[in-house]
């Protein structure tokens, strides 16, 4: 089913930890659909060429790669440097999605371990795709991941919690909005 699938979203390069992915997904044996390009486009496709669980869609426009993450079961994320705030991670969160991603600065801010999605070591493709059998195989812990996430994201990242913040910053230097 859908809800099955996993999704990569982002640059197809070193940094971001394609080889693990693609590694990860070789050793779980799990649909895995990569969403992006760039230096590392070729290696993906060839992948792909020889796994019908891998699907390499290319670059898509943004609404529809939303769509495509909505319908997954979890966000991988395998970035082996550090991140700033990862957009995708955000994203994921804001849609009720897990993410899966590697215990890097950025990532595991968001993310608590177990709590609203899972953590592996940076590019140790045995532990990614450890967690991503986890979450295949068990639909209620992802489901509950998901959950959890949207929670943070409603508490910390929306547009109303920012807002909010900023009321309370507008107070303590006395002006009134």
């Amino acid at each position: 089913t859908a809800l099955n699938v996993f999704v990569f979203i982002g640059r197809l390069s070193p940094e971001k930890g394609i080889d693990t992915l693609i590694e990860a997904q070789s050793i779980a044996h799990i649909e895995l659909k990569v969403i992006g390009d760039g230096p590392l486009s070729a290696r993906v496709n060839d992948a792909a060429a020889k796994s019908p669980a891998l699907r390499a869609l290319g670059r898509l426009p943004r609404e529809q790669a939303l769509r495509e993450l909505s319908s997954a079961r979890a966000l991988v994320f395998p970035s082996v440097w550090q991140e700033g705030c990862p957009a995708t991670i955000l994203e994921a969160m804001a849609l009720g999605k897990p993410a899966i991603a590697s215990h890097v600065a950025g990532a595991a801010e968001l993310l608590e371990h177990e709590v609203n999605g899972l953590l592996f070591t940076p590019g140790n493709a045995a532990e990614l795709a450890a967690c991503m059998k986890r979450l295949h195989d068990d639909s209620e812990f992802a489901a509950r991941l998901g959950q959890a996430a949207r929670a943070k994201y409603e508490k910390e990242y929306s547009p109303d919690a920012g807002y909010a913040r900023i009321g309370v910053i507008y107070k303590r230097l006395g002006i009134e909005v």
